[in-house]
């Protein structure tokens, strides 16, 4: 069971390397690291990496290490 629960974050991790950053700041505040890593997972199927990677990078700028953040910086690129 806790091996499944690290094949998204490893998914996420060879695809857009600062995911990694974003689930370790999610944490540090106390956020459901599954609904976001199912949630970066949905991006990942919408979006191409490239651009999920600058996302991922503008919300960890910005200190909102949440989905959301991330889904408005590509909605804002495309």
């Amino acid at each position: 069971r806790n091996a499944r629960s690290h094949r998204g974050c490893d998914a996420l991790a060879q695809v857009a390397p600062a995911s990694t950053e974003l689930l370790q700041m999610a944490a540090e505040r106390g956020h459901n690291l599954g609904s976001i890593t199912a949630a970066l997972l949905r991006l990942l199927n919408q979006y191409g990496a490239p651009s999920r990677q600058a996302a991922i990078l503008e919300a960890i700028e910005r200190k909102v290490p949440h989905p959301n953040a991330v889904r408005l910086a590509l909605e804002r690129a495309r």
